[in-house]
């Protein structure tokens, strides 16, 4: 069933605490604070009507999972659009920016969904990608991408190179346990790519909670282009 986004987030996305860490992450000075908020509540006005999510919960050989997809909707992808169309791309940033720790706060509130509504709770994230496995059984490769969404009934497509739109989602795979104490990962878990500056190999993962990965800039796409973050 198609949820709603994590309203709790949505609307705490204009409060200082949020903001603050946005610019901390990004190394927006304080003067830029009214700006993001400004934005981040355009923002919420199209997230409050458009953005959802959904997962379906499976089983393979015993293990039980779900295939997970979010989405901030496309009313975010237009106002990004508007801006960069009048050349003003220090606020389309700002919305990238913006989107990204949205979505990256949601899969923590996914945790704690799980959490209070099943018997389970989240092991480890898992994303498609050309050259891993979940299991045997769960396939990542990216060409499962068009069923997976499909699946999930969300107003989100990808074209031939597995790019969604909008642009602001997310699918990945949820591997659950039922034990009490088992401790998310977070997202960057094995990570391959060795230049950069989040990853964080398994071995230091113990005693190391997602929360811990809202804090810790996300250098992709604008952010190289634009020079923010640790590049």
């Amino acid at each position: 069933m198609v949820q709603r986004y994590f309203k709790e987030i949505l609307m705490k996305c204009t409060e200082d605490d949020f903001l603050d860490g946005v610019r901390k992450a990004y190394h927006y000075p304080i003067g830029e604070r009214e700006t993001l908020r400004a934005l981040a509540g355009a923002m919420q006005k199209t997230m409050l009507e458009e953005a959802v999510w959904n997962h379906e919960v499976l089983q393979r050989q015993g293990q039980n999972y779900a295939q997970v997809a979010m989405t901030l909707g496309e009313g975010v992808d237009i106002l990004q659009d508007g801006y960069m169309a009048k050349g003003l791309l220090t606020e389309s940033y700002m919305i990238e920016v913006l989107g990204s720790e949205i979505l990256l706060h949601g899969y923590e509130a996914y945790n704690r969904w799980v959490d209070g509504h099943t018997d389970y709770h989240v092991e480890r994230y898992y994303f498609l990608n050309d050259g891993e496995q979940a299991n045997k059984e769960v396939s990542l490769s990216l060409k499962g991408l068009p069923k997976l969404l499909a699946t999930l009934g969300l107003p989100v497509t990808c074209n031939v190179a597995y790019c969604m739109t909008p642009r602001k989602s997310v699918a990945f795979y949820a591997t659950f346990t039922k034990e009490e104490n088992v401790v998310c990962p977070g997202i960057c878990t094995d990570c391959k790519s060795v230049n950069c500056p989040n990853r964080i190999s398994h071995e230091l993962q113990k005693g190391w909670n997602f929360a811990d990965m809202i804090d810790r800039p996300l250098p992709y796409g604008y952010a190289r282009i634009f020079g923010r973050g640790n590049v």
